[in-house]
């Protein structure tokens, strides 16, 4: 076989491993820069940098574009080979932007901002790294008999590299704006979040993995009292305590309260009357003469009477609404059909009372109604931290009091609950996807693992006790950022607003074109030949030898020569028609 290269597409001369320390001595910082910048180049254009760089090249030069393309590939190789994880890990991270980080980019730009849109709208960030990993594959591939394989397999590489890239879901998005620190687990969901929950459920894993997940439900209490204040526009501290939150929360609320009712002043007319009255009647139209009679003095009794000279004060109302509500809430909770009718009555007084004050005081319509609509949510919230050890209460209990306030409240209740709009019902629901249980506790992987750990400890305990050291330090919070991901303050050039870490550099390196396309690449050589022998095309074209070594058949009019590719890899071409034409082979 021959060792003429200057014939052969792609073929590059690769120095002997024996003179990589004269290699490291002729160091240059202008190679080096033009080896970062064409890798980078490689990645964001899929692969097609050196032919650019080649055409350029003959256009601006003396070469030919063969030539050209020769001398490119030759760099590009000598710099890959000398700094592998430096030039392919540019490569990747320069493909991570393309091409659903190009549209986003482009939609930027006036003139092209309509067409991106409409390209991101069109697509899918599946079929984006689909069609990513087949132009890569075009663009990494050898020889452009490969390119049809290489552009078939890049494009399953790449749309399984999307598929099953681990990402945060939705859910765990949601809760992380809101403030809530989620454990690896909790954040990308599926089997990882099962595995950890389970593992969590564990003796040895309760003790590592237990603290970091319940650190969600501890912060959950206190972003839940923040949903319910977001209408009033006030906040508790990210990272209070769950009891101290549930202090801080009736504290927001009286003053938001009595800021509302501050000034108020309200004359006890007919018409006022009349407003009560009317909210009264059809519940006594459900209850015996004796008892219409007894809810209407109730009623008289708990606001009427707190009138001074015909008047209502601003906290007259609010000691009447704090009356009633409770009162209220206790009477809705009863089987007895009278004692549910008065429960009723006394919640649409409460409620009228504010729209009355509304009326009168315009000015204070807006603060109202806006201290209505959070107290509202926050009475489920108070149910549900009552029910909780140290007030810090799991998404279950607050959906659970939740459904109990709004099935109080009759079909409306009902109705909202099942178009999943009651007070804080998605917020609840989102939260149980990421933070609620969904594994149920295993006795037999309990013994199981157990048994396991016992025996590893007991044949190999320096190991043993490494592997618990790393597990425990993973679910520290510096290991939880480092495997987990975090948010790159937004001031940091290119990064900012990114999620760094573990996880998140796999899956992006999962879901970025360029590890489709070269890996496509060099299994394209391989498909190839098998694909065009099927066909009926004779070997050589078809890209198989004939035999092996010594053994090999020769063709008629075939000669075959080895050669090293860009990657300093040998491969053998088969040129026929008087060397008008060069196929890769394989053995």
């Amino acid at each position: 076989m021959s060792d003429d290269l200057s014939n052969l597409p792609g073929a590059v001369v690769v120095k002997p491993a024996g003179k990589s320390e004269k290699q490291k001595s002729d160091w240059d910082a202008v190679s080096f820069a033009t080896g970062v910048a064409r890798s980078i180049g490689q990645g964001v254009t899929f692969g097609f940098a050196d032919e650019a760089e080649a055409y350029v090249r003959s256009v601006l030069g003396d070469e030919t574009y063969e030539e050209a393309k020769k001398a490119t590939s030759a760099e590009l190789s000598k710099f890959r080979g000398e700094n592998p994880i430096l030039s392919f890990g540019l490569e990747i991270g320069a493909a991570i932007m393309t091409p659903g980080g190009l549209l986003k980019v482009a939609s930027k730009v006036p003139g092209l901002a309509k067409v991106a849109q409409k390209g991101m709208q069109a697509t899918t960030p599946i079929s984006r790294a689909a069609a990513g990993g087949a132009l890569y594959g075009a663009g990494a591939a050898e020889t452009a008999g490969d390119i049809p394989a290489s552009m078939a397999l890049g494009a399953g590489l790449g749309y399984a590299g999307a598929r099953y890239a681990p990402a945060i879901t939705e859910s765990a998005k949601a809760l992380i704006k809101r403030g809530i620190p989620l454990s690896v687990g909790q954040r990308l969901g599926g089997t990882i979040g099962m595995l950890e929950e389970g593992a969590s459920r564990l003796p040895i894993g309760a003790e590592m993995i237990g603290p970091t997940r319940y650190k969600a439900v501890q912060q959950f209490a206190t972003a839940s009292y923040n949903e319910a204040f977001e209408p009033l526009g006030k906040t508790i501290k990210r990272g209070t305590d769950p009891r101290a939150a549930a202090t801080q929360a009736q504290e927001i609320f009286n003053k938001s309260y009595d800021d509302a009712l501050e000034g108020v002043d309200i004359e006890v007319t007919d018409e006022v009357l009349d407003r009560l009255t009317k909210i009264i009647e059809p519940y006594k139209a459900r209850v015996l003469p004796q008892q219409a009679e007894q809810l209407e003095q109730f009623a008289v009794d708990q606001i009427i009477s707190r009138a001074v000279n015909d008047r209502l004060t601003g906290a007259a109302i609010k000691e009447a609404q704090s009356s009633l509500s409770p009162i209220a809430a206790g009477f809705s909770r009863s089987t007895d059909a009278y004692q549910k009718a008065l429960g009723e009555a006394l919640r649409e007084l409460d409620a009228e009372l504010l729209e009355i004050v509304a009326a009168q005081f315009p000015a204070k319509a807006e603060k109202l109604t806006k201290v209505n609509k959070a107290y509202s949510m926050y009475y489920p919230i108070r149910e549900a931290a009552a029910s909780a050890t140290d007030s810090a209460f799991t998404p279950n209990q607050l959906l659970s009091a939740v459904r109990r306030q709004e099935k109080r409240l009759g079909p409306a209740g009902l109705s909202r609950l099942a178009q999943g709009e009651g007070r804080l019902q998605k917020f609840a629901e989102t939260a149980i996807e990421a933070i609620g249980s969904k594994v149920p506790e295993s006795s037999p992987l309990r013994t199981s693992t157990m048994m396991l750990m016992g025996g590893s400890g007991y044949l190999d305990p320096v190991l043993t006790g490494v592997g618990l050291g790393v597990g425990k330090g993973i679910y520290t919070p510096i290991g939880q950022a480092v495997t987990g991901g975090f948010t790159v303050p937004s001031k940091v050039p290119l990064m900012g607003g990114r999620q760094a870490g573990v996880i998140p550099t796999i899956s992006a390196g999962m879901r970025s074109s360029a590890p489709a396309g070269l890996l496509a690449a060099e299994a394209a050589p391989m498909v190839t030949p098998a694909a065009s022998g099927l066909l009926g095309i004779p070997s050589a074209e078809a890209g198989m030898l004939p035999g092996a070594g010594e053994a090999r058949i020769p063709e008629q009019g075939v000669e075959y020569r080895t050669v090293r590719d860009r990657l300093g890899k040998p491969v053998t071409y088969a040129v026929t028609e008087g060397g008008a034409r060069m196929t890769r082979v394989t053995p």
